[in-house]
Order: structure tokens, then sequence, then C-alpha cells
């Protein structure tokens, strides 16, 4: 669970792979103004950092799933 201020920023974080070859992917569950940096697919234990843009209006939520492949 992340909660960001109506002025957006950035977080990140740690996929944990429960083998180094382990292929996962990451995808976001909502279209307002989220975006993951990098690539969205990997291999092993990786960081991933998405950033959310200003919030003028109401409270939003949503979800990043990630998942092997």
């Amino acid at each position: 669970h992340v909660t960001m201020s109506a002025a957006g920023g950035t977080a990140s974080v740690t996929v944990t792979a429960s083998q180094p070859d382990c292929q996962w992917v990451a995808g976001a569950g909502f279209s307002w103004g989220l975006t993951l940096s990098g690539p969205t697919a990997r291999i092993g234990t990786a960081t991933l950092q998405y950033t959310f843009a200003p919030n003028p209006g109401a409270i939003r939520s949503g979800y990043v799933r990630m998942g092997d492949t």
C-alpha cells in the first residue's frame, strides 16, 4: 500500500524473486497519472520505480500488480 500526496511523486518497490532466473512482469490497474519506470518485465530480484502525477481532484486509488510470466 502506498499513500501519495496530492502533489504526486515517485516511489519504488523491490520484488524478491524465489529463484535468480524467475521471470516476472508488472502492470498498472488504472489509467490516471501513473508511470512505471524502466522495463516492466524483469528476471530475478529487481526494484520497480513508479511516478504518480499530481492530483488536483478527489482521492484516487488503484494497484500495481506483479506476477510470474
